[in-house]
């Protein structure tokens, strides 16, 4: 069996005004990061839905919430071994 983080409840565009920022998604991470260093077993982090540019067929981070794309999130991930 693997576990998986999801950060869909932190945000939800479609019944609330929480969007999903960059800022939100490190936050998240961190969270992520707390939680293994507790011992928290976490195979994969799932980020869900609006991350991406609607217009892009999922080919492109949404701006302004991502202004330089995913690449300090990811950074992040592949330094904590995610």
């Amino acid at each position: 069996m693997k576990n998986i983080y999801i950060n869909w409840a932190a945000y939800d565009e479609l019944s609330d005004n929480v969007e999903l920022t960059e800022e939100l998604a490190m936050y998240q991470l961190e969270n992520l990061i707390r939680l293994r260093k507790k011992g928290v077993s976490m195979d994969y982090y799932l980020m869900d839905a609006f991350w991406y540019d609607a217009n892009s067929g999922f080919m492109k981070w949404r701006k302004p919430h991502w202004p330089k794309g995913p690449t300090r999130w990811l950074n992040e991930c592949r330094k904590n071994g995610i």
